[in-house]
């Protein structure tokens, strides 16, 4: 059953990656769609068969096979031969083989580009197989007597929108060789529904790409009836949303890459005329690449390091560990013990400069403020060359820092890890909890938790139909990511977001908290486009404490969203949480099937792909 769904999985994300969303249901529904032309819609399903189970033949391991990744390109062809010719046996072996070419030109293609160039493939094997299968087609004289075919499906919108509205959705429906204003309707509706974001940027970058054009060739009419304008959409979504954090930046950035791909795109459709061929996607290829690998050597700040289901959740992720995780490649511990002043910071007045800009001085102050004995004149300076970092696991003003570079003349100290607190946070493979839901008194449900870790080797809480990923480092237990719907893991993550794993008495610790912990659906989704265009709106809250070895309390507070939600944790007195409370929900441990307690499991933070 479980390979079953995994396979279904596979099919509809090889459909809904095109777009650039990860969701099966949307994938489900652009498959159901093509079907308004059967033969598109047969060819498409034909062509990621063939690559399944190609790809089961060569061994491929499962986790690339079920993504979509390897089989969308495949998906491609399919359709861009589907449009051409009707489904018999000589089309068939012509997606066959076509599919299989493009598998490998993937596998191969996606090894050199990601250790050479550090880039995605894209839809380049689909640009350069249906480039050579069109070609190739004019010397099968059989396969074109035999299965050339005349498109005469379903088109009840056709001259009943004006030509600016009309091209629009015939371009989007172009991107699945659909191009009706049926089929664009309906992908439309689908990318408005799951990322309002990615909806924004495909009206964005088709008009501004659009008009452009039109305002060069003196021709509106014509501009907005070419429906290879689809490039101008893919590029807005991947450079305004995908491969950077949504924000104004990268909506600028978007924009550039637009107006570059419009000389590109008419340059490449001419040539291409030449030869009886469309241009595909190579100007989406093409510019998207180029841009994000300039921005790549250029170390431009906005890049997306990791690429959530949609740019929504990227940057709701973002958002959240911008605070959390300094911008910084390393961090390191405090090297001493007690209090120490901070004399020198990153860029400091007096040495700290150039290839020194980022060290720090410490020094150690005696009950009158001194640093020194007797005239201190005697000082000997060695200097070396430095790079970014930041420290972890400090406190200073009675406040505790997971990460974070102190001020100048600000007095720190290190904290060190309580063995006890690291045994009750040392979470393990196949650890089972069930919890007790109560809202507002009422019980509603128990809930499952089991520890798992993910194929890149993330360990995460998993209740069925959510998880929340976490991770352990040196002086605290970390929650850094979540996944699914699940409004009681929400509630776990807002509670769990920063544990230190020391009894800090009279000392708190804040971190900012996603949108996904506290909203959720259209509202959240509502949200986090306008902190797109202020990353600054996005201030969630999480202020904690310990009023004991085994409470902890705190707030999740947010003026602008006027959110004040009181926050209880119960520890127990050997591992784990006994009890939880996050605004009207309650979570009280009903049970826990724990098969050891590993007190060397101290610092798993190498298995997350979040931490820098």
């Amino acid at each position: 059953m479980n390979s079953l769904r995994k396979f279904f999985l596979m099919v509809f994300n090889s459909y809904s990656e095109i777009i650039f969303l990860q969701n099966p249901w949307a994938g489900l529904l652009i498959l159901l769609l093509t079907f308004i032309n059967p033969n598109l819609g047969m060819s498409g399903i034909i062509a990621v068969l063939c690559v399944f189970f190609f790809a089961k033949f060569l061994n491929m391991e499962d986790i690339f096979i079920d993504s979509g990744f390897y089989t969308y390109n495949a998906l491609l062809i399919g359709l861009s031969i589907g449009y051409l010719f009707k489904i018999d046996a000589l089309s068939i072996f012509y997606i066959f083989s076509s599919s299989l070419l493009t598998l490998i030109i993937s596998i191969a293609l996606s090894s050199f580009f990601g250790y050479y160039l550090k880039l995605p493939i894209l839809s380049i094997p689909f640009v350069l197989v249906s480039s050579m299968v069109y070609l190739a087609s004019s010397n099968y004289f059989h396969l074109l007597s035999e299965s050339l075919y005349s498109h005469a499906y379903f088109h009840p919108f056709e001259g009943k929108l004006s030509f600016w509205l009309s091209g629009y959705f015939k371009s989007l429906g172009a991107v699945f060789f659909l191009p009706n204003i049926l089929a664009g309707i309906i992908i439309c509706v689908v990318i408005l529904y799951y990322s309002r974001i990615l909806f924004m940027l495909s009206i964005a970058g088709y008009y501004i790409g659009s008009m452009v054009t039109g305002y060069l060739n003196g021709s509106y009419v014509y501009s907005f009836s070419d429906t290879s304008h689809f490039n101008f959409i893919l590029i807005a979504m991947a450079l305004g949303g995908i491969f950077l954090i949504p924000s104004l930046k990268s909506y600028i950035m978007s924009i550039a890459g637009i107006l570059s791909s419009v000389i590109i795109l008419s340059s490449a459709t001419k040539f291409w005329a030449m030869f009886g061929i469309p241009v595909f996607t190579l100007p989406f290829n093409f510019i998207t690449l180029s841009f994000v690998y300039a921005i790549g050597i250029l170390n431009f700040p906005m890049t997306s390091k990791i690429i959530k289901e949609t740019p929504e959740d990227t940057l709701d992720q973002y958002l959240s560990s911008k605070d959390r995780f300094q911008d910084a490649p390393y961090s390191i511990r405090l090297p001493f013990s007690g209090d120490w002043s901070v004399w020198q910071g990153n860029n400091g007045k007096w040495t700290h400069t150039g290839s020194w800009a980022y060290a720090y001085d410490f020094i150690m102050l005696d009950k009158s403020g001194k640093s020194f004995k007797d005239s201190g004149k005697n000082i000997k300076e060695n200097n070396s060359p430095t790079i970014p970092f930041t420290f972890t696991g400090y406190t200073s003003k009675k406040r505790f820092f997971s990460f974070g570079l102190p001020e100048e003349d600000e007095i720190i100290r290190s904290v060190y890890p309580d063995n006890e607190m690291i045994k009750k946070f040392s979470y393990n493979l196949d650890d089972e909890f069930k919890y007790e839901v109560y809202k507002n008194g009422i019980r509603e449900k128990i809930i499952s938790l089991s520890v798992k870790m993910s194929p890149s080797g993330e360990l995460y809480f998993d209740s069925g139909s959510g998880k929340i990923f976490f991770y352990k480092k040196n002086t605290f237990f970390y929650c850094y990511a979540m996944e699914g719907k699940d409004k009681y893991l929400r509630a776990f993550y807002s509670a769990l977001a920063l544990i230190p794993l020391a009894y800090l008495k009279d000392t708190c610790w804040e971190t900012t908290l996603p949108f996904g912990s506290v909203f959720s659906g259209i509202k959240k989704s509502f949200l986090l486009l306008l902190a797109s265009f202020n990353h600054n709106i996005s201030k969630i809250r999480l202020v904690a404490r310990y009023e004991n070895k085994y409470h902890i309390s705190g707030e999740i507070i947010s003026k602008i969203f006027k959110i004040n939600k009181n926050v209880s944790i119960l520890l127990n007195r050997e591992h784990g949480v006994d009890q939880i409370e996050v605004g009207e929900f309650r979570f009280k441990l009903a049970k826990k099937n724990v098969k050891y307690i590993d007190e060397g499991n101290f610092d798993n933070s190498k298995q997350t792909g979040s931490e820098k």
